[in-house]
């Protein structure tokens, strides 16, 4: 398996990862394909009666304690996959609502490479402007994560350059372009697979200081693993 920074760890995570992929799987081709009443009519009785038994599972809470984490778990490594929690939206390898989207350090920068297909379709053979946007939220969210700094979104622009592509990878490149106090502005381009920049996006995040979390003020996280 190749290197993780997994904040959360998840000890189905394979299963998880593989149950989310099938069900994404068949969304897919019940947006994609023509469904017959009767096929139609077997996977909505089908899915409600999984839903039913599986919602008799204990709930699951989300752990509150995310961003203090920035400051005390070791940093990622160059290299290491970035996930925050399996099902995180977007790009949660264990989410089925996730697209296709994958999330590297590589230096400061993260680095994610996403592949959109007929379910972020909107105009056609394009992904809708909306996903775009949540592309760029979670690779930059994920610059955050690289720097060690605890951070959340407060503004995001997106500049539209070039139809979005289906069904090829488009890499999207997000990095800190200026730091100025707790302000911190990080900048990113998506570029399509033949090298066409189709889209830019620039977002101002504020950090929230390590005292929030009862932390010394110049708390710093540890180095990565290993």
């Amino acid at each position: 398996m190749e290197p993780m920074h997994l904040v959360y760890p998840d000890p189905q995570f394979a299963r998880r990862e593989a149950t989310a992929r099938a069900v994404r799987r068949l969304a897919e081709a019940l947006v994609a394909h023509h469904v017959d009443d009767d096929d139609l009519d077997d996977v909505a009785a089908w899915a409600d009666a999984t839903a039913a038994r599986l919602e008799r599972g204990d709930p699951v809470a989300r752990r509150d304690d995310y961003q203090k984490r920035r400051y005390t778990d070791p940093r990622p490594a160059d290299g290491d996959r970035l996930i925050s929690f399996t099902d995180r939206p977007f790009s949660g390898p264990a989410n089925p609502a996730a697209y296709d989207l994958v999330i590297h350090a590589d230096g400061e920068d993260a680095v994610g490479v996403a592949r959109f297909g007929k379910l972020q379709e909107a105009s056609p053979g394009r992904a809708h402007g909306g996903v775009t946007a949540s592309a760029f939220d979670d690779v930059m969210g994920y610059v955050m994560s690289v720097a060690a700094i605890a951070a959340y979104t407060g503004e995001l622009t997106v500049r539209y350059l070039a139809p979005m592509p289906l069904h090829e990878p488009v890499t999207f490149r997000c990095g800190v372009a200026e730091r100025d106090g707790r302000r911190w502005t990080v900048a990113g381009t998506a570029t399509a697979a033949d090298g066409t920049v189709v889209a830019t996006g620039s977002a101002r995040f504020i950090v929230v200081p390590p005292e929030r979390f009862d932390l010394p003020a110049d708390a710093v996280a540890p180095p990565p693993r290993g």
